[in-house]
């Protein structure tokens, strides 16, 4: 039997690990927010330099603003060919550590795909999760935790936003492209770690898919799926104000 007290203290630190999670992603979907826009606010659909120049104008202070939790930032779309299926990026990377792809840098630098190797992958961005959801839903969406082979190779969250164009002949608005931001895990784990290892059982923050994000249960790293059968038989959940995420606690009762 767990004492009422004790009960009550794991509620209210797991509700306060929530509160974290969504303190740490407001900042970024209120950026993404902005971003829009101003991307919107352009009269007509600029392509090539003058589309960079009006990215890289919030992307690069974004990116060295003092702590910023983002590594990656910009706009990815429509390349204005016609062709319905070119790809344009307007993309620049963070101050970053060294890593396998990059050396360790102070200054954003522009991703040019045409260096990296493995981007095959990104000839039909209309398919990829962190384009199709956004064009689908019409809203903010967060990818991930994933693998970025593309720019870190690392583990990453990728929120992004659709940017929409005058309204078809249905008044319809068309969505030419996102405006997207990368997170570090690492940098997310630093900044919930400690809230979480407050809960007293082993906790995690999970994605809408029940993906773990981070975790202090060995058993659930990175990447983990729980399922929906056990997250209602084994864990308590606090759904998280802001962003598609949750923060659940091993049940004190339930073996590991």
């Amino acid at each position: 039997m767990i004492p009422l007290r004790t009960e009550t203290t794991a509620a209210a630190q797991l509700t306060a690990c929530a509160g974290v999670v969504s303190e740490f992603f407001a900042d970024v979907f209120t950026q993404l927010d902005q971003w829009q826009a101003r991307v919107q606010s352009i009269d007509g659909r600029l392509h090539g330099a003058e589309l960079d120049e009006a990215v890289a104008a919030f992307a690069i202070p974004a990116l060295e603003r003092p702590n910023s939790a983002l590594i990656g930032a910009g706009f990815i779309g429509d390349a204005g060919d016609n062709s319905g299926l070119s790809l344009h990026f307007a993309w620049w990377i963070g101050p970053i550590d060294a890593n396998p792809l990059l050396a360790e840098t102070t200054k954003s630098t522009r991703l040019d795909i045409t260096e990296r190797r493995y981007t095959d992958y990104v000839s039909d961005f209309s398919a990829l999760e962190w384009y199709r959801m956004p064009q689908s839903i019409r809203q903010t969406h967060v990818t991930g935790p994933y693998v970025d082979y593309l720019c870190t190779c690392d583990y990453i969250l990728t929120i992004t936003t659709p940017v929409f164009v005058d309204a078809d002949m249905a008044g319809v608005d068309e969505m030419f492209g996102v405006v997207g931001a990368d997170v570090f895990v690492r940098s997310f784990e630093r900044a919930v770690m400690p809230s979480l290892l407050a809960i007293p059982a082993d906790a995690a923050v999970l994605n809408e898919s029940g993906r773990v994000v981070v975790s202090t249960d060995p058993s659930l790293p990175v990447g983990a799926v729980l399922s929906e059968t056990a997250k209602e038989r084994e864990w308590h959940t606090v759904p998280c104000a802001e962003g598609p995420f949750s923060v659940v606690m091993r049940n004190n009762d339930t073996p590991r």
